[in-house]
């Protein structure tokens, strides 16, 4: 019959064992050179060898730097002396200034200064003047020194005794210069315009029993003082106002001032009341304290009744003057 179809193809076998190894074939030919491998470790360093022989002699070498100076030698004797060389040119004219003065070619301490000036010293560059002539208080002057050095004159003892007349007669008395006022007993100091006295004064002036007022009429009490010089005055003045006429109810009213030199200064108005059991008296204290200049001065301490129902009795008016 007809051939059946192809079976499938069954599964490899195992592999079998390797046969033995056949005899070496013939010798191939001959293969390219190979690149060259790593350097290898460089071996240790061999024995030094022999000296070779001694090289041709070097060019010269350049010039060292210069070596430190030595000491200096012994000074050589002097030569012999030179010609006398030609008489020189005359020179220019000796001058002086500012407070030196030239004469013959000498120039000496003395003369005119024609600018400010400053000797300068210290304390081991002292300046000292000997051989000073002794000199009177009536006459001589102090020198002094300023805060910036300047010297200046003084008048020699400025506490000196003068009359207030002597006093006036000082010409041109330096602002704060002080005397003692042998007048008036005290220091004077002058304040540019006028001499300023030192001293205490009291002036008084009493009127004790009583005074009737009629109306409009003035009761005045009078000081009049000379001062030497211009002083600080305080003026207080009072007085006790009554009723002329013990009246129950009675009133008496007015004015006192102080006048000083014919100006008021100070006014205050009085009034008292009689009350028949009691007297009540208001504002009867006036005062006034300033400056007044040397010369004469006159106070006035002046009462004046006014008004009421009776007049004033002006009674123990007082003024008192204090001068410091």
């Amino acid at each position: 019959g007809v051939a059946g179809p192809i079976g499938v193809t069954g599964a490899t076998g195992v592999a079998g064992p390797i046969g033995v190894t056949g005899a070496d074939g013939v010798q191939g030919l001959k293969g390219d050179k190979g690149d060259i491998g790593a350097t290898g470790v460089a071996g240790p360093i061999g024995v030094t060898g022999a000296d070779g022989v001694q090289g041709l002699k070097g060019d010269k070498g350049d010039t060292g730097a210069t070596g430190v100076a030595g000491p200096i030698g012994v000074t050589g004797a002097d030569g012999i002396q030179g010609l006398k060389g030609d008489k020189g040119d005359t020179g220019a004219p000796m001058t002086a200034s500012n407070g030196l003065t030239s004469a013959s070619g000498d120039i000496t301490l003395g003369g005119t200064l024609t600018k400010a000036t400053t000797v300068a010293t210290s304390s081991t560059n002292t300046l000292a003047v000997s051989g000073l002539q002794a000199g009177t208080t009536a006459t001589n002057k102090i020198v002094t020194a300023s805060t910036t050095g300047v010297l200046t004159t003084v008048e020699f003892g400025e506490h000196k005794s003068y009359t207030t007349a002597l006093m006036n007669l000082i010409a041109s008395p330096s602002p704060g210069r002080t005397i003692y006022n042998s007048t008036e007993k005290s220091l004077y100091t002058y304040d540019g315009t006028n001499w300023v006295g030192q001293n205490s004064q009291t002036f008084n002036s009493f009127f004790n029993s009583g005074f009737e007022l009629a109306l409009n009429v003035k009761a005045d009490l009078t000081n009049t003082f000379t001062l030497a010089g211009k002083q600080n005055v305080m003026v207080t003045a009072s007085f006790v106002p009554q009723c002329q006429v013990s009246t129950l109810n009675g009133t008496t009213s007015g004015e006192c001032l102080l006048l000083i030199d014919g100006v008021a200064q100070d006014s205050r108005r009085y009034s008292t009341i009689n009350s028949g059991t009691e007297l009540y008296r208001y504002s009867s204290v006036v005062t006034w304290s300033g400056s007044l200049n040397p010369g004469s001065h006159t106070i006035i301490f002046r009462v004046i009744y006014t008004g009421g129902n009776t007049a004033t009795n002006a009674e123990d008016r007082r003024m008192d003057i204090f001068v410091k």
